[in-house]
């Protein structure tokens, strides 16, 4: 066998299993990220309770100067980005992910995922 016929098979080989572990990823991603505005938006309802009705005023990392305040949800730095690394959103009661490519709108991965604390819903294609 010619060697640029076995680097051609290897190539072929390891893309298609690439593109199997991107499948795996994208399947994964919206249910992962689902549970993380789901818990966000149970956290800023116990806020709520605590703070006598008052909705947090968006989200805060464990131990930054503005965490103490308390008018923010506090939550660790990992529960504070969604799985492509960037902040969620929390505007009008609502926690946002802006998908993988970080603008509003789109489809597929790029997909806005959104989650209505007040009415507790998620969804896509938030705006």
């Amino acid at each position: 066998m010619r060697p640029w016929f076995r680097i051609a098979c290897a190539a072929v080989l390891l893309g298609g299993l690439a593109l199997g572990a991107w499948d795996t990823f994208a399947e994964r991603v919206p249910a992962e990220l689902h549970r993380e505005l789901r818990a966000l938006g149970e956290a800023a309802e116990a806020h709520r309770r605590y703070h006598a009705g008052a909705w947090p005023t968006g989200i805060e990392v464990a131990g930054s100067p503005s965490a103490a305040a308390g008018t923010c949800l506090v939550v660790s730095e990992d529960a504070a980005t969604d799985p492509w690394g960037r902040p969620y959103r929390f505007t009008r009661g609502r926690f946002t992910s802006l998908g993988a490519d970080g603008r509003p709108g789109g489809t597929g991965r790029d997909a806005d995922h959104a989650w209505d604390v007040v009415r507790g819903a998620c969804g896509c294609g938030a705006r």
